[in-house]
Parts: C-alpha cells; sequence; structure tokens
C-alpha cells in the first residue's frame, strides 16, 4: 500500500478534528436533550406546561454555546470551498425563512392560514439548509 503524503495526512487530520468537533457538541446536546425527554415524556410538547426558568435559561446558553463555541473550533478546520459551501447554504435557508414567515403572517391576518407556527418554520428552515447543501454541494 503506497504511504500517504504531506497534504493526504493534513486533509485526514483535518476531517478527524472536524469529526470530533461535531461529536463533542452533538453529546452536549443529546445528554441534557436525552434526559429532558426522558423525565417530561408527558409534558415535553404540552402548551399548557411552563418548563423551570433555570432549565430554559441553561438550555438556551448551552445552545447558544455550543454553536458559537463549536463554530469557531470547526470554522478553523474548513478551507475556502466548504467555506463558500456553507454561507451560500445559510442564505438559502435564511431567504425561506426570510420569506415564508411574513407571507404566513399576512395570510394569517386575512383568515387564509392558521396562526403561524415556530416549530413549522424552524423545520422550513432545516430542510432549507439541507436542500440547499445539497445542491450547491453536488451541483456542477
Amino acid at each position: 500500500m503506497a504511504e500517504r503524503g504531506v497534504g493526504e495526512t493534513a486533509e485526514r487530520a483535518r476531517w478527524k478534528r472536524l469529526a470530533l468537533i461535531f461529536g463533542i457538541c452533538g453529546a452536549i446536546g443529546f445528554v441534557p436533550g436525552f434526559f429532558i425527554g426522558y423525565t417530561d415524556v408527558d409534558s415535553l410538547f404540552d402548551e399548557s406546561t411552563d418548563w423551570p426558568a433555570w432549565l430554559s435559561i441553561g438550555m438556551t446558553l448551552l445552545l447558544i454555546g455550543t454553536a458559537v463555541i463549536g463554530g469557531l473550533l470547526a470554522q478553523r478546520s474548513y478551507d475556502e470551498h466548504q467555506r463558500l459551501l456553507i454561507y451560500k447554504t445559510i442564505a438559502f435557508a435564511a431567504s425561506l425563512y426570510f420569506f415564508s414567515y411574513p407571507a404566513w403572517f399576512f395570510l394569517w391576518k386575512g383568515g387564509f392560514l392558521p396562526e403561524p407556527m415556530h416549530g413549522a418554520l424552524f423545520g422550513i428552515f432545516y430542510a432549507g439548509f439541507i436542500l440547499g447543501f445539497i445542491y450547491y454541494r453536488f451541483k456542477s
């Protein structure tokens, strides 16, 4: 088997570093998410039940902290092509959200649709993110 060159070794190390960063960020979100889902299974999505303030604040800080720190650490491992791909993907997903929310709001005010559901809008953003990534990644 041929030995790896310097560039191949650096690329492999870069991908391992990214996998480690994303794995740690995923674990940081999975552990409390699993615990909350396991203990609050009956009232997790019940709109009449509020979470304790410490839990809401803690989960918000955990999400923002993990996303910011993980994003900054991962950003150091991206090359220019990957960085451009991510910028285009985020712009596409944000455009879907930017146009879908006001349109839904206007149609709701006109009596055509139910009140805008934040979960559905969140899903639209992530579907746009996935579709945008697939399009830009495999576009010739």
